[in-house]
């Protein structure tokens, strides 16, 4: 299933449609995090950050974006972006509980990707009155989390198949189980 969902994603990001493969992309963690954490099964928070954090999120810093107490992605920043955009079609981050005060999702072809991947820092301006503003500002960039997330589940699902017992579906083509049922040789057109 972590393959057919990846490979979904990639057709998503090759026709441009980023926002369906982030929404792809965000429900990963929950299924590795089930994998890796089953006695966390009514604390689907929890084990979901857990597991971005251990496979993805302590990588996100370098150590100075902590040291200088910069926003980065987190797997509670990643938690609240999947929440948002999952359960209310809302791309973006609760700013406030995030300590964070402008955040936005890039969007880029592959092209593209190699000259921005994101980044985090506090912008100073200067108001008419000579006071310093200080912004909190996370910038993502859509195709760098879902290669991210699509890389690191691919991974970890590689090296744990074994924990991945709870899959237990069934996907039908219907035009080939019909024909399969019915022994019909020929194309089948819908108008």
């Amino acid at each position: 299933m972590i393959h057919q969902i990846v490979n979904e994603i990639n057709i998503a990001l090759e026709n441009k449609c980023f926002i369906s493969a982030l929404s792809n992309a965000l429900i990963l963690p929950d299924i590795c995090g089930k994998a890796q954490f089953p006695e966390l099964a009514k604390q689907t928070r929890q084990r979901y950050i857990q597991w971005y954090d251990e496979y993805i999120g302590q990588y996100e810093t370098d150590g100075l974006g902590k040291e200088n107490n910069l926003p980065y992605l987190s797997g509670e920043v990643v938690y609240n972006l999947r929440c948002a955009l999952l359960h209310q079609g809302n791309p973006h981050i609760n700013e406030e509980k995030l300590d964070i005060q402008h955040f936005e999702l890039v969007v880029q072809t592959k092209n593209r990707a190699s000259h921005f991947c994101g980044g985090s820092g506090i912008r100073t301006d200067y108001m008419s009155d000579g006071t310093e503003r200080k912004t909190r500002i996370l910038s993502v960039s859509v195709l760098d989390l879902c290669y991210k997330l699509c890389t690191c589940a691919k991974h970890y699902y590689n090296n744990n198949k074994e924990k991945f017992d709870f899959f237990n579906y069934n996907v039908v083509n219907c035009d080939f189980h019909a024909s399969n049922i019915f022994k019909i040789k020929s194309k089948i057109e819908f108008d």
